[in-house]
């Protein structure tokens, strides 16, 4: 039995001494929330990446500090109206090689007496624009 004990235990440390070791294949990219209104419903969840103020301003309505179009651009979510309290955050930016992973969260409360256009709105450097970008709701994966 003993011998038995100490094979596991010397595989789970190899195993955490080489996950250790191995290289985030992901990277985290600074972004900056941007804190804004949608100015229409799409009807249905509506993902977009925006490139200049024109197409923002068209979109939404800027209630915090603006986007730099010349040094950004904006991935943004905009949630169907609700008569729930919804609050969309996201969670975090990734960079793998080419690609972004814009990952977001939902949050859902109690109905009020008015509809809302929950969105949530992110600004990225310019550099990764022309990255593939792919944007996912991890609601249900958060703790």
């Amino acid at each position: 039995m003993k011998t038995y004990l100490k094979y596991i235990y010397i595989l789970i440390t190899a195993f955490v001494l080489n996950s250790c070791a191995m290289e985030e294949p992901y990277n985290t990219v600074s972004f900056q929330e941007v804190e804004c209104t949608a100015l229409y419903d799409p009807g249905r969840l509506k993902q977009m990446i925006i490139t200049s103020k024109g197409d923002f301003d068209k979109t939404f309505k800027t209630t915090g500090t603006p986007v730099d179009f010349s040094t950004h651009f904006v991935v943004a979510i905009i949630h169907p109206s609700t008569q729930k309290e919804t609050t969309m955050k996201i969670s975090t930016v990734l960079n793998k090689e080419q690609s972004l992973v814009v990952k977001y969260i939902v949050k859902y409360g109690k109905e009020q007496t008015k509809k809302t256009l929950p969105n949530a709105v992110v600004a990225i450097e310019r550099g990764y624009i022309n990255c593939d970008i792919a944007i996912f709701d991890v609601s249900d994966l958060e703790y």
